[in-house]
């Protein structure tokens, strides 16, 4: 990171400038979760940036579960009735391929937060528990009481400290550095210090969520 200065009509403008391989914009379960993977893909130059704390993003927010043909309760279930049922409840706009990407993935990856100690609620046997939740055909939604979202989060947060995954909180994304269709950075502000950011980065992931603030009030 390096002090710099630059001009507008007002005069010099200090900015902080780092210089990164990889930035993603959003330090929720998307950004966390794409972090993760790409430092156990041996990525080590990485930065994840968050308009709040560590830990507190919209995910927190997240009530219900995490869908996924696990068959806890119904063994007849699988990701091709889960993704039909997706398609169905979409009314047919989805992706079908990223459809069946994402419902093949699932049961998978609600292992793998077991494995990092997601606190899903538990059968009476200890397996992951599921309900229904929202046009399925079978029980398929995995939670945590009534905190999957906070569960989720903590759990992806506590993975990312493990690997050593920098973050950097409190800085809000204003404009992306793009040349074209190619983003090259981002440039922000540091709401704890009032200074602008500048992150030039050789790749930009935005994981920030549903862009809600593109629509006037």
């Amino acid at each position: 990171m390096s002090n710099s200065a630059a001009t507008d009509a007002t005069g010099p403008v200090e900015y902080d400038r780092v210089d990164v391989s990889v930035l993603v914009v959003g330090a929720g379960a998307a950004g966390a979760r794409t972090a993760i993977e790409l430092a156990e893909r041996g990525v080590d130059d990485v930065l994840v940036l968050g308009k709040r704390n560590h830990g507190d993003a919209h995910t927190t927010w997240a009530r219900g579960g995490i869908n996924g043909a696990l068959g806890t309760h119904d063994p007849e279930d699988s990701p091709a009735i889960h993704a039909a049922d997706t398609l169905n409840e979409g009314h047919f706009v989805n992706d079908p391929a990223l459809v069946e990407t994402v419902t093949e993935q699932m049961p998978d990856r609600l292992r793998e937060l077991d494995e990092w100690g997601m606190e899903y609620s538990r059968t009476d046997d200890g397996e992951i528990d599921q309900r229904f939740f929202g046009a399925q055909s079978f029980r398929r939604t995995a939670f945590a009481g009534d905190h999957t979202g906070e569960s989720l989060l903590n759990t992806l947060v506590g993975r990312a400290q493990e690997l050593s995954i920098p973050y950097r909180e409190n800085v809000m994304i204003t404009k992306l550095i793009a040349d074209g269709e190619t983003a090259h950075g981002a440039v922000g502000f540091d709401m704890d210090t009032g200074e602008f950011v500048v992150f030039n980065a050789g790749t930009v992931v935005l994981a920030a969520g549903g862009h809600a603030a593109i629509y006037n009030r």
